[in-house]
């Protein structure tokens, strides 16, 4: 019921669903939102700001 709720209604969808929270560990994760945090410079980036 989850699965379909959440928009998984075939066997293919759920099987991707199951993997969810799997793959870079928390301390990887981390380490990379740090470093995102740490960006200064964006170049035009900063100019799609609103």
């Amino acid at each position: 019921m989850l699965d379909y709720r959440m928009g998984h209604k075939t066997k293919q969808f759920s099987v991707v669903a199951q993997g969810y929270g799997t793959g870079y560990s928390l301390s990887v994760l981390k380490e990379a939102a740090e470093k995102i945090n740490a960006q200064e410079d964006w170049g035009y980036v900063d100019q799609l700001a609103y």
